[in-house]
């Protein structure tokens, strides 16, 4: 799809580092929203995890929990189970 849209792609400046950066986060937490289809599931970096048949054509937002290692569903400002 990228190559079909004849954009070029940018790239980081050789010289840049993560570890160069000045301002970190300020939580541990990763946030991501995701779009659930039809087959109920939830895909995380490759991890698929099946949702709730409410969420089905629903954004949701995915909080990771870096230190407890967990993850929290919220639909619509709700935690969902």
């Amino acid at each position: 799809m990228l190559k079909s849209s004849r954009s070029p792609l940018r790239e980081f400046p050789g010289h840049f580092s993560w570890d160069n950066l000045k301002e970190r986060a300020r939580s541990e937490n990763i946030h991501l929203i995701r779009w659930i289809r039809s087959n109920r599931t939830l895909d995380i970096f490759g991890e698929k995890f099946r949702v709730d048949k409410g969420l089905v054509y629903e954004y949701v937002r995915a909080t990771i929990i870096v230190k407890e290692q967990k993850i929290k569903l919220f639909h619509q400002g709700d935690v969902s189970q």
